[in-house]
C-alpha cells in the first residue's frame, strides 16, 4: 500500500495539469457570473416592489 500511496500526489498533480484548460474555463465562468449582476432578477424584484407599493398607495389616492 505504501508503495502505491507515494505516487498519488504525483498522479493528482498530473491530472490537474492535464485539465488546466477546463479548470481555467470553469473558474472564468464562475468569476464572470459572480461579477456580472443578473439584471433580469433585479428588474423582476423592482417590478414586484413597485406593484406592492402601488397596491398600498392607490387606495389612499382614490379616497382623496
Amino acid at each position: 500500500m505504501a508503495e502505491v500511496a507515494k505516487w498519488i500526489p504525483a498522479e493528482v498533480a498530473q491530472g490537474v495539469y492535464n485539465n488546466l484548460d477546463y479548470i481555467k474555463r470553469s473558474a472564468d465562468d464562475a468569476m464572470a457570473k459572480a461579477a456580472i449582476p443578473d439584471f433580469k432578477q433585479s428588474l423582476d424584484s423592482t417590478a414586484q416592489t413597485m406593484d406592492a407599493v402601488r397596491e398600498e398607495i392607490l387606495p389612499f389616492h382614490r379616497i382623496r
